[in-house]
């Protein structure tokens, strides 16, 4: 295997020693779990534009900003996203970012926070120990930046003047050259627009199912099979808005229907 342009070693989301190799047409990311044989392999223009965090919050935006400098592209083969995400690398200053730090409001009393800095952006929660260290500050999601400031937050619950707020300090350290402005970011949702619906299916008389919530600042699905509760899971609204999620389709179509045309009746106008 040819010699790497390139290395960066770093601690993945389960704390373990990774690395990420730059070569001429791709990059290699290796590990101790799964990719510890056999490298997974990403073309540079699929990470330029990838959807999830590959390395970890404070590697991701430095290892962006030396592949848009160092690497040559191929622009005519660029799609929108492709361009946008070029462009966001190329004009963000990492150094200029303020660390601010906003607490969603919680469900079930699990307080979750969300963290911007100059090493980028993570999630996370307060974890409670005992009552002499009643709580420890826990991060379990690494961001990349480019995706909150174009698809927002996935954590849910964050408040409004909160989402404003950080949507603007990403973009005032854009440079003007980027042909960005506010509009490119996601859309800002008025959660007190959005109605409060349940729906639920089950098959077997109610003994079991599914149900998808609509709350008043988040969306959950989950299940029962009695007596048992089956767990659930929350999408903020717009992860659901910009990623189009739809679990359960096939179940829940008229509701994810409906649901789409609250958030679409919610968004803020802006000038």
């Amino acid at each position: 295997m040819e010699k790497p342009i390139k290395t960066w070693e770093y601690l993945d989301y389960a704390n373990n020693p990774s690395r990420l190799e730059y070569h001429t047409d791709k990059l290699l990311r290796f590990d101790d779990g799964f990719y510890k044989n056999k490298p997974a392999s990403y073309s540079i223009k699929e990470f330029i534009s990838y959807s999830y965090c590959l390395t970890n919050h404070f590697k991701e935006g430095p290892i962006l900003k030396y592949l848009v400098k160092n690497h040559v592209f191929d622009h005519s083969q660029f799609n929108e996203k492709d361009d946008k995400y070029w462009r966001f690398w190329k004009y963000l200053d990492l150094s200029k970012l303020p660390t601010l730090t906003y607490f969603p409001t919680p469900k079930y009393n699990f307080q979750t926070l969300i963290e911007l800095s100059p090493e980028g952006l993570r999630e996370g929660y307060f974890k409670f120990i005992s009552a002499e260290n009643p709580k420890e500050k826990m991060f379990n999601n690494n961001r990349r930046l480019d995706n909150f400031f174009f698809d927002g937050p996935q954590i849910p619950g964050l408040l409004l003047e909160d989402r404003i707020k950080m949507r603007q300090a990403i973009f005032d350290v854009l440079d003007p050259a980027s042909g960005f402005s506010l509009k490119d970011s996601f859309p800002l949702f008025d959660h007190t627009k959005i109605p409060a619906e349940k729906w639920e299916h089950s098959d077997d008389g109610g003994f079991s199912g599914e149900y998808l919530e609509l709350c008043s600042d988040r969306i959950t699905s989950g299940g029962w099979s009695n007596p048992r509760d089956g767990g659930s899971s929350d999408v903020s609204f717009e992860e659901f808005w910009t990623r189009r999620i739809h679990p359960n389709n096939g179940k829940f179509k008229a509701a994810y229907t409906k649901i789409f045309e609250f958030l679409e009746n919610a968004i803020l106008k802006e000038d």
